[in-house]
């Protein structure tokens, strides 16, 4: 256990005013902070609130000691990434090497810069919000076996309740994980009618989504979806869309899509002229448009 992490968690845990906002997901090294003692520094009056991810969402509390003052729910998937949020103004975050999280440096460490945590802090109300409530006295029950069924109808409710929020506030998409955009972009292709397969998170071949759909004549494309989840002031460039379309030749796809959050540099708009139908660019507007189309 790092040393310099257990003083800045105590420090702010201590220094907190009104509220603790926690993320605990079983894939990073989280639990063992949570089990060490440094939490018994927390005011028992302010608002802790503890949303479950990953193993520990199930009723299976091994190697995990809940806290007994806080209100817990239970994600309806893994965040891939745990985060104690301090007064709202201050996020210690927990993640895997290799996780992009909201510009801020992946691995251990606190974060103080407003725009970030307000990244941090949206990220927490959405899952927060579509998650499932957890009474402390549940969290002692033996574990329950979830059948694939139940799994898929509370991940359909969180990405409903998810479109409902970014139809209220489109610029929370930028608040979303990598991951979580990718599924996203995939939950509304569905509701446009196609049929879609999200590639695996540790293999990147390139594009994150395999699509197909029928033209109105009965004809059906195939199309490779890629999805960046960028800042506004972050377009995508060329090299991204050329990159795509050769994908799209190798594999003798009928076309491939970029979607952002962002928006598309000259170079790239120009590419996508060149080369026509077979390349589509979707930006900000675009994805906002998809989302009041498709939610009610």
């Amino acid at each position: 256990m790092k040393k310099p992490i257990i003083h800045d968690l105590s420090v702010s845990l201590m220094g907190a005013s009104y509220s603790i906002d926690i993320i605990a997901d079983e894939s990073t090294d989280f639990v063992q902070y949570m089990n060490s003692g440094v939490f018994g520094v927390v005011d028992r009056r302010i608002r802790t609130r503890v949303i479950l991810s990953g193993k520990l969402s199930s009723r299976s509390t091994e190697n995990f000691e809940p806290l007994h003052f806080a209100d817990y729910r239970r994600a309806p998937f893994p965040s891939e990434m745990s985060s104690v949020i301090v007064d709202r103004e201050e996020a210690i975050v927990f993640s895997r090497p290799g996780t992009d999280l909201f510009g801020a440096s992946a691995g251990i460490g606190k974060i103080t810069n407003p725009e970030i945590v307000s990244n941090y802090v949206n990220h927490f109300e959405m899952l927060w919000d579509a998650s499932k409530t957890a009474l402390y006295q549940d969290l002692d029950d033996e574990a329950k076996t979830i059948h694939e069924s139940s799994i898929i109808t509370s991940i359909t409710d969180f990405e409903e309740s998810l479109l409902v929020r970014l139809r209220q506030d489109p610029g929370l998409l930028h608040a979303l994980q990598p991951r979580q955009f990718e599924e996203v972009v995939q939950h509304l292709l569905r509701k446009l009618g196609h049929e879609t397969t999200l590639t695996p998170a540790t293999k990147d071949g390139g594009y994150d989504l395999l699509s197909t759909y029928k033209t109105p004549s009965g004809i059906s494309i195939l199309c490779l979806v890629e999805c960046k989840r960028y800042a506004p002031e972050r377009p995508v460039g060329v090299n991204w869309v050329r990159s795509l379309y050769g994908l799209v030749e190798q594999h003798r796809a009928n076309m491939g899509m970029v979607v952002t959050t962002s928006r598309f540099t000259s170079g790239a708009q120009a590419f996508q002229k060149d080369v026509g139908y077979r390349m589509d660019l979707r930006e900000f507007k675009d994805l906002s448009n998809w989302i009041n189309q498709t939610t009610k």
